[in-house]
């Protein structure tokens, strides 16, 4: 066995370790969306619920690549809507 790592070792294969991110790289960062679970946990109901509002074009979302966002622009939107 030892002798088959050091070999790895030498040749430089083998994914070198991963550098832990810097946090505040993402800190000046304003995300505006969000997929369907964390859409329904905001709202507080379930994601069978979201997609039914979804289908019924009462929240509008869009796909990036098989992903569906929604902004959170929309939820307020949404939400504002119940109210009035």
């Amino acid at each position: 066995m030892v002798k088959r790592e050091d070999d790895i070792a030498k040749r430089g294969r083998g994914r070198p370790p991963k550098q832990p991110r810097n946090i505040s790289e993402n800190a000046n960062k304003v995300r505006v969306a969000c997929g369907v679970r964390e859409s329904a946990q905001l709202l507080g109901i379930g994601v069978t619920s979201l997609y039914e509002l979804l289908s019924a074009a009462e929240i509008r979302s869009f796909c990036v690549g098989t992903r569906r966002l929604i902004p959170f622009s929309e939820l307020q939107r949404f939400v504002a809507s119940k109210l009035a």
